[in-house]
């Protein structure tokens, strides 16, 4: 189920429901707007999060709008899992480690033990990020997909954020590349390959960049056979 339909990424656990629990409550509801804003800053992942608290620290009137989770790439696909999973593979490459799930000797490597603590740590590291966290510190938070109506004013929803400044931090998303036989064979994104619970046997990684090079050292590590194109 992705972000937008029900907020939690999979699997939906307790780990990830007290994620989104955090980054994006399912009983929210959006503040009544003020009149009129200092700041609107659209996205709230790291750039959104950093700007919207610094700005109201400064005693501006600020508005976050956010249509996913709170946290964006660095908390929720990015940074976090991603070191989580590389200290895992690291120690299954190097040392006995029972609480990342690694056993050794003999090298046993409990993946579905592995993916639970990456997604405990990222909700325990979400409460830094949270809605209720940001308001706290004056900060009008809104749900929702936002759209320029005019060159002052954003709309979330039926609401009409009017300001002076906006700010544009939405970042970006994986994209499946158009290739033949892609969408009927199945696949992962950097997204959603951290909410695997079972670990693939076999794994192609479609670009050999940082991410991509990440993921196929701790997936080999873990036992699979990875190629990278």
């Amino acid at each position: 189920m992705p972000p937008e339909a029900g907020f939690a990424p999979p699997p939906a656990d307790a780990h990830n429901l007290r994620l989104a629990a955090n980054v994006h409550p399912a009983d929210w509801r959006n503040p009544k707007p003020a009149s009129r804003y200092n700041l609107v800053v659209i996205g709230a992942g790291t750039a959104g999060l950093v700007t919207a608290a610094g700005a109201a620290g400064l005693g501006a009137r600020v508005a976050l709008i956010e249509r996913r989770l709170m946290g964006g790439d660095c908390l929720n696909f990015g940074c976090v899992p991603s070191k989580a999973m590389l200290a895992a593979a690291r120690a299954a490459a190097t040392a006995d480690a029972p609480q990342l799930g690694v056993r050794r000797p003999p090298r046993e490597v409990d993946f579905a033990a592995v993916m639970a603590r990456l997604r405990a740590a990222r909700a325990q590291l979400s409460e830094n990020d949270s809605a209720r966290r940001f308001q706290a510190l004056g900060v009008d938070i809104f749900f929702g997909a936002g759209r320029f109506v005019a060159p002052d004013a954003i709309a979330v929803g039926d609401a009409i954020l009017r300001f002076r400044r906006a700010v544009i931090a939405t970042g970006s998303h994986p994209v499946a590349p158009p290739l033949p036989g892609l969408e009927a064979a199945g696949h992962l994104t950097s997204e959603s390959v951290f909410g695997l619970v079972t670990r693939p046997r076999k794994l192609a990684i479609i670009g050999g960049g940082p991410i991509g090079c990440e993921l196929a050292q701790a997936f080999c590590r873990f036992g699979a056979a990875v190629t990278i194109l």
